[in-house]
């Protein structure tokens, strides 16, 4: 549910954090994910198999760290590993950050959209003004136009990982969201600065303890 520039932020703080041995993959890795949505005539069955929701429950974090430990034999660990803190920063974004939309959006007597387009209206215009505002998106921009995805079994193939990655690379390239509305719901201040901590906390412990040694052995 987070815009790019969320999940590539949430890489960048990770990437201060611990040594990734592929920053180019790594990056890519981080927003491969929503590459579904390149596929023509994507199910919605596809999507959950893509974001790793299991199919008779909600999904859990256990269930990502699982994921990316049975995931760690392919050759390009930088991607896999994105690829799974792509899903744990969704996975946290919905946990912490959708709630607070749903309930600011409920307790709005007159609302101008319809909730799902009040939440892509200010997400997208939240994540122009991250485009804008980011010190660090020259840097991650030559990593991801460096980068080369990779199949990922029934996930993701490498072809939906390159052409989300170029829709990415050009989608601010207009410098002003479509959408026009006051944000209202939700800003990076107040809400989405809460993501890259949540998963700051989980890559120094839990995640880096079942993927980052893999990736840089000793």
């Amino acid at each position: 549910m987070p815009c790019p520039m969320v999940h590539l932020g949430v890489a960048k703080q990770l990437c201060e954090k611990v040594k990734i041995e592929n920053l180019s993959s790594f990056y890519l890795g981080t927003i491969a994910p929503d590459g579904i949505f390149t596929r023509p005539n994507f199910t919605r069955e596809e999507k959950r198999i893509n974001h790793l929701i299991p199919e008779d429950r909600e999904r859990t974090i256990e269930d990502i760290l699982l994921w990316l430990k049975d995931h760690l034999q392919f050759p390009d660990k930088s991607f896999i590993l994105g690829y799974a803190v792509h899903v744990l920063t969704d996975q946290i974004f919905n946990q912490y950050v959708y709630p607070v939309f749903c309930a600011r959006y409920d307790s709005d007597n007159s609302p101008v959209q319809n909730r799902q387009w009040a939440f892509y209206n200010d997400t997208d215009i939240v994540d122009f003004e991250l485009y804008t505002a980011m010190e660090w998106r020259d840097e991650v921009w030559k990593h991801l136009e460096n980068s080369n995805g990779i199949d990922v079994q029934e996930y993701l193939s490498a072809e939906e990982a390159n052409s989300w990655c170029y829709r990415t690379l050009h989608w601010y390239d207009s410098g002003k969201s479509e959408h026009s509305h006051p944000v209202k719901y939700i800003t990076f201040a107040k809400e989405c600065k809460k993501v890259p901590r949540f998963i700051t906390k989980y890559s120094q412990n839990r995640v880096k303890k079942s993927a980052l040694h893999s990736c840089n052995p000793e």
